[in-house]
């Protein structure tokens, strides 16, 4: 007689949860005391099962065998360790009939493995080899399919409806927010990530750092990023590729594009393919769903704005993270492309790119040195200045303007934070030494808490340390002027150039081959575009 090694594989799908009362047997529960009492009954009839797993997929769509439990089954069923599969019905393991033509039909047979519906339909391919193939069991596929289709239909348009009223579906809020408790439709500010989504858009918008220099910032701070925040705080937020719990370019990038942080609910940027293939697309944006005012904002709309004009000059920062004044705004006047920035031993210049990277059948060769570049932009920015009518009303504004002074309670928590995180560590080897003192831990363990313990003491450490520093440098950075305002404020006139300037003063700079330079200003005249390409003659 053959000895069966049995699988018992249940499932439940979300959409089963809401069923009625009598479809609750359904259930994880009840399918396994079902399955387990079947097997018993399959030992009474005098089979010789040798043994039997249970194997769970919760949550999960029949639609679809991609899912952990189903593999599973199946890389025990292909390394011959069972051989046998056992399902309450054919729902619970297909809800797909082109998947339940292939492994009933061909996989199965072809590996010698059993294969065992208890109900809807009845099929047992030992005793019964040709029950599989029945037409009953096809209809009942069939079934079983239209049934997910209908719930897809269903779920789809609930979900829509909840969109449209600016209502939250996803499982996780995004960073910088909780879903509000007792109603997990909407969305409140959760204080410590979004001290950390104000700061990103203030390094970037205001102090004008590069994503990398961001990136550099958060990860020496001890900052974790979004993934690793929300597992410390107890959610099961997992990344597929793995999460090392530091910060990346792209990471803060998607912080500094998302509007949620302007108060407005953006959902449906993405969607399933349909219900049998379970891949998602990216979706055009004049069809996603936005609801202003559905939650408190975090960051701005000015500062919000300032931040997309930065990213789309998609500017390259330097070796040192720093971007150059005029990084996106200067263009070659010849072919309109952007000119790369050189250097040699004795000083910096800019030339065309085209030119360098295709050749003259495409540009002309021409180049420009940074500092007389610089120098022709700042007077013209200056002589714009000179052109106002109330110059003088406007230096006694920016003498008198009131000193912005931060707020750094935002820092000072993660410090407080921090210094709780450090303390527990502590207790937790000193109670570690206290077991191994005691013979309850040998001294291996005791040696590797050791390790694990004072590793993590030296990286809160540095988090401190980075957060102090942190506040001593914004505090400084406060009670400092730039030069160029003090330069401002002695005559009127700007002394340096800075990439700060550059942005909010200028939209575009074009260099000619015949050595000339066309400034347009933002706040421009109809003739002073004319006026700085003529002024700027070198």
């Amino acid at each position: 007689m053959k000895d069966w090694n049995v699988i018992a594989y249940v499932r439940l799908s979300d959409e089963d949860r809401d069923k009625t009362e009598d479809e609750k047997s359904r259930s994880i529960e009840n399918q396994t005391k079902y399955l387990e009492q079947y097997i018993e009954s399959m030992k009474a009839r005098g089979e010789n099962v040798a043994g039997y797993k249970i194997i769970c997929d919760d949550g999960k769509t029949g639609t679809d065998t991609k899912r952990s439990g189903f593999r599973e089954v199946m890389g025990l069923l292909m390394k011959k360790e069972y051989n046998c599969l056992l399902v309450s019905d054919l729902s619970r393991g297909f809800r797909n009939i082109s998947d339940q033509t292939y492994y009933l039909e061909e996989y199965f047979p072809l590996h010698d493995i059993r294969f065992i519906s208890t109900s809807l339909q009845y099929v047992d391919s030992f005793l019964l080899p040709q029950s599989a193939m029945n037409l009953g069991v096809k209809i009942q596929g069939i079934t079983n399919e239209q049934f997910a289709y209908d719930t897809s239909i269903k779920i789809r348009s609930k979900f829509d409806m909840k969109r449209r009223i600016g209502e939250f579906i996803g499982a996780f809020a995004p960073f910088g927010y909780d879903k509000q408790l007792g109603n997990s439709d909407a969305l409140v500010v959760d204080n410590p990530a979004a001290d950390i989504v104000r700061d990103i858009f203030k390094w970037y918008a205001d102090d004008l750092m590069s994503l990398g220099a961001i990136v550099r910032k958060l990860n020496e701070l001890g900052i974790p990023n979004p993934t690793k925040y929300k597992n410390q705080k107890g959610l099961n937020l997992k990344n597929p590729k793995g999460n090392d719990g530091l910060w990346s370019a792209s990471s803060v990038r998607r912080i500094l594009t998302n509007e949620v942080y302007l108060g407005k609910m953006v959902q449906g940027r993405e969607e399933v393919i349909n219900y049998k293939i379970h891949k998602a697309r990216r979706v055009p944006r004049e069809n996603w769903y936005v609801v202003s005012g559905t939650h408190d904002a975090i960051v701005s709309g000015e500062t919000f704005e300032r931040a997309q004009r930065l990213l789309d000059l998609n500017v390259r920062a330097g070796s040192k993270g720093n971007v150059f004044p005029l990084g996106g705004i200067l263009k070659c006047g010849e072919c309109k492309k952007a000119m790369s920035r050189k250097t040699t031993r004795d000083y910096v210049y800019y030339c065309c790119r085209t030119y360098r990277e295709k050749g003259k059948r495409f540009c002309k060769a021409h180049s420009i040195r940074e500092e007389m570049l610089f120098n022709t932009v700042l007077e013209a920015i200056n002589f714009q200045i000179t052109q106002m009518d109330d110059l003088q009303a406007l230096i006694r504004r920016v003498k008198t303007a009131p000193k912005k002074f931060g707020d750094y309670g935002g820092l000072e928590d993660r410090i407080k934070s921090s210094e709780q995180e450090l303390r527990n560590e502590i207790s937790v080897f000193d109670r570690a030494y206290y077991d191994y003192a005691n013979g309850i831990i040998s001294g291996r363990q005791f040696e590797r808490i050791r390790e694990i313990c004072e590793k993590r003491q030296n990286e809160l450490k540095g988090v401190i340390e980075g957060l102090s520093n942190e506040i001593k440098m914004s505090a400084i950075a406060e009670d400092a002027k730039p030069v160029y305002m003090d330069d401002f404020q002695k005559d009127g006139r700007f002394g340096e150039l800075t990439r700060g300037m550059a942005f909010d003063l200028i939209e575009s700079i074009y260099v000619y081959a015949d050595k000339s330079v066309e400034i347009n200003f933002k706040f421009a005249d109809p003739y002073c575009v004319y006026f700085s390409r003529r002024q700027a003659r070198l």
